[in-house]
């Protein structure tokens, strides 16, 4: 019998007995350095093996790594995907349970959301920071390896209690984003007993994708509550408001404005301005982009009544308008410019008299004195006329022209 050992360069990989079909019998120096030989060549093969089997998982690895990125990113119902996460983290590491837990909103305790591999009672599941291993890698900020969780002072066996486990080994690490600790991940009870430096890292991968999926979330959630709040002002005004997109089409019509044209919103959204708005000026301001914005114009809806429109451009998404009806006030400035024009007619009729009246007295026999009043009389009369007439003017302009805001070059003016 010769024992041969299994080696290749200063690692071993076992021992070869060898044993000889004639016992007693001496080999020479050459069967010895065969059998030697071939322990060699299989010490290699074994290597090559082994190898093969550690970038195979490795691959395997980094694939359902890679899958876990993609899933938990590419959703927003986080709840869903973190769930499928510790399902898939728990499968990746081989460990009897991976367990997430996320900061509640008073930053006091940490609750648990989501979990996979053995069942977990999710249901109460609260650790408070001060306890445990979770809330040391929460304050700390820090991954932690325990293999032995007996002789650790952070274990507190009452969180098994709660979670359903019986913890041996825990790799722990935190979610955290922008410097801000979101929660932590534990793998709990590795299948040979003890983490290493490898399922550290892994896990530390699949934190940072949850990190950046719960801070896509929240940010998809604050946008919208912003959006939300934004609709229901602009649905709720008394002024009629229409958004369009970039490309010109409505996004948004709130109840005014479908009554004041005749729209219907659920049939308006989604078409081009141009086609809703067709024959009327506000769908060419709102389908042109060329305009120069912001622009304010005067527009007529089906029932004829006065919209003062402003277009305004919103950075990245498209258009608003607001309108305000105006129809009253453009009655009443009518009223004022009939009542205006009424009362200048009526002044002007005596003061014509009372001008005729002091050219015959010119032609009379008068004092110095007595003429110089006369003059008087004939030049106030003669600038009150003028002063009427003038009205009279501004009054016919005002009800014929339409005034458009318009930029133009200052020195042109």
């Amino acid at each position: 019998t010769s024992i041969f050992p299994l080696a290749t360069g200063n690692k071993a990989l076992g021992i070869v007995r060898v044993v000889f079909k004639q016992p007693g019998k001496q080999h020479d120096n050459q069967e010895m350095e065969l059998a030697h030989a071939i322990v060699n060549i299989g010490a290699v093969g074994i290597q090559d093996a082994l190898h093969l089997n550690t970038a195979e998982a490795r691959a395997s690895q980094l694939q359902l790594l890679g899958e876990i990125g993609r899933e938990i990113t590419s959703t927003l119902d986080v709840e869903a995907a973190l769930e499928n996460a510790m399902i898939n983290t728990q499968k990746l590491l081989d460990v009897e349970a991976c367990v997430l837990f996320l900061l509640d909103e008073q930053g006091e305790k940490l609750v648990l959301k989501a979990s996979g591999g053995r069942r977990v009672r999710i249901r109460d599941v609260a650790i408070r920071l001060e306890e445990g291993i979770a809330g040391w890698v929460t304050r700390n900020q820090k991954p932690l390896i325990v293999n032995d969780v007996r002789t650790n002072p952070l274990y507190h066996s009452a969180i098994d209690g709660q979670t359903g486990l019986l913890t041996n080994s825990v790799l722990c690490v935190p979610m955290a984003q922008r410097d801000e600790v979101l929660g932590v991940i534990e793998a709990i009870n590795h299948p040979n007993g003890a983490f290493g430096e490898t399922d550290q890292q892994l896990l530390s991968s699949v934190a940072a994708w949850a990190a950046v999926a719960l801070e896509n979330a929240n940010l998809f959630q604050r946008v919208a509550a912003e959006r939300s709040k934004l609709e229901a002002t602009l649905v709720e005004t008394d002024d009629a408001v229409v958004l369009t997109d970039l490309s010109g089409n409505i996004m948004l019509i709130n109840q005014t404005a479908c009554q004041a044209f005749r729209i219907n919103a659920d049939e308006a959204v989604g078409q081009h301005a141009a086609t809703v708005f067709m024959n009327n000026p506000l769908g060419e301001l709102l389908g042109d982009n060329n305009i120069a914005l912001p622009i304010r114009q005067e527009v007529t809806t089906p029932g004829d009544r006065t919209l003062h429109a402003t277009i305004s451009e919103i950075s990245e998404v498209g258009k608003v308008v607001v309108m305000q009806d105006i129809t009253a006030f453009k009655q009443i400035d009518r009223m004022r410019s009939q009542l205006l024009g009424t009362a200048a007619h009526d002044l002007k009729n005596p003061l014509n008299a009372i001008r005729l009246g002091a050219d015959l007295l010119m032609e009379a026999n008068l004092s110095d004195q007595q003429r110089k009043a006369l003059n008087m009389m004939q030049r106030a009369t003669d600038s009150m006329a003028n002063l009427i007439t003038s009205l009279l003017e501004t009054i016919r302009v005002e009800s014929t022209a339409t005034l458009i805001n318009e930029p133009c070059p200052v020195n042109d003016l």
